[in-house]
């Protein structure tokens, strides 16, 4: 296989991963996504965090809106991961899709990268590392992980 049929193969995953997220973008709040760890905890506390205005507060600052006003800021996610960002600039089910998108295709990247440089280098191999890159890009994960679990 030559170097122009990797980048088409390359890119054709790459658009699978795209139609794979695409309900997320299409479909929005109506979109669906599993409840476990997501509506349940997850998003519910990066949108509670982003509307405190507590994401850069002090560990021991209040957050109003949980318990009263009696839950401390050290309870949610640090302000140094990027899913905690995502949710404070953009909407929620954005900020959700967003993650998803960054996660999967950083997966099928850094997988592609790690299999034609350390164990499938030959031009023969093109088909099986774009395959198992991209199905390791399309496996179940905890959403709020983001890169931490697969990356």
């Amino acid at each position: 296989m030559d170097v122009q049929s990797e980048r088409r193969f390359f890119l054709l995953a790459l658009g699978v991963i795209a139609l794979y997220v695409s309900p997320l973008f299409l479909l929005g709040e109506n979109a669906h996504i599993r409840v476990h760890d997501n509506l349940d905890s997850n998003i519910a506390w990066y949108k509670v965090l982003s509307e405190s205005g507590k994401i850069t507060g002090p560990l021991d600052a209040k957050i109003p809106q949980i318990a009263n006003g009696k839950l401390s800021r050290n309870a949610l996610g640090s302000e140094l991961t990027g899913i905690v960002w995502l949710h404070a600039l953009f909407p929620t089910m954005t900020a959700y899709a967003l993650s998803q998108t960054i996660t999967r295709v950083v997966v099928f990247v850094g997988m592609y990268l790690l299999l034609k440089t350390h164990f499938l280098p030959e031009p023969r191999w093109m088909a099986v590392r774009i395959g198992v890159a991209l199905a390791f890009a399309l496996t179940l994960f905890w959403p709020s992980g983001m890169l931490s679990t697969l990356g």
